[in-house]
């Protein structure tokens, strides 16, 4: 599945173990309702499986975007993790104190 909302480019890659969503573009206060959602359905059409949010080809990152991972951590606990961030958003997820978000990064 590939979607485009604005600047924000979201895929999806189904493996037999965890769903990773690639992330890339701008994350901010219009997009990140796109995201959101993606999370969430990929959630949905995969029940019980890892969901894993890589980040890594991010450009802008705004508090819109740590809150989408707050609410997709609470409402699916150890079943979410971000696996890989440019150092930008790394850097702003460590200053947030929301380690437990991210698995490597």
């Amino acid at each position: 599945m590939l979607s485009e909302e604005g600047h924000l480019i979201l895929s999806r890659r189904a493996m037999p173990d965890r769903i990773r969503v690639l992330v890339a573009g701008d994350i901010d206060y219009h997009t990140a309702p796109a995201l959101q959602q993606e999370l969430m359905m990929a959630a949905a059409d995969h029940p019980g499986l890892r969901l894993e949010a890589d980040l890594d080809a991010v450009t802008f990152f705004s508090c819109a975007g740590i809150t989408v991972l707050l609410i997709a951590k609470h409402q699916l606990t150890d079943r979410f993790v971000v696996i890989a961030a440019g150092p930008s958003v790394a850097r702003l997820l460590r200053h947030c104190g929301i380690r437990e978000l991210y698995d490597t990064i």
